[in-house]
């Protein structure tokens, strides 16, 4: 199995695009959020995550079904501190996520 990453930055976006060659059975990417970061559903695939300043960003991932999971953050020895994180299950061999801002 071997993996590729393609990062493509642009002002106002990022598209992070994945590759997987070889064989597999599964494969699992997650996206871990901060504590202070909130994620709201759009639909199964599409979110708006709000930043602690009140920024939002926009995450849109294809070739992947996408399952929002409860976890947990470690910032230090014996702390543990409730987050969220998006595992998105590959439903083929191409992962792609677009992030998106505004300018302002």
């Amino acid at each position: 199995m071997t993996h590729h990453r393609r990062w493509l930055a642009e002002p106002t976006s990022l598209i992070i695009s994945d590759e997987l060659e070889g064989r597999y059975s599964n494969a699992v990417a997650y996206w871990h959020f901060h504590p202070d970061i909130q994620l709201v559903p759009v639909n199964d695939t599409s979110f708006e995550v709000t930043l602690p300043q009140g920024q939002v960003v926009r995450l849109n991932i294809t070739g992947a079904v996408v399952e929002v999971r409860d976890s947990t953050w470690h910032p230090g020895f014996g702390q543990s501190v409730s987050n969220t994180k998006l595992a998105l299950k590959l439903s083929g061999y191409t992962l792609e996520t677009h992030i998106e801002w505004s300018s302002g």
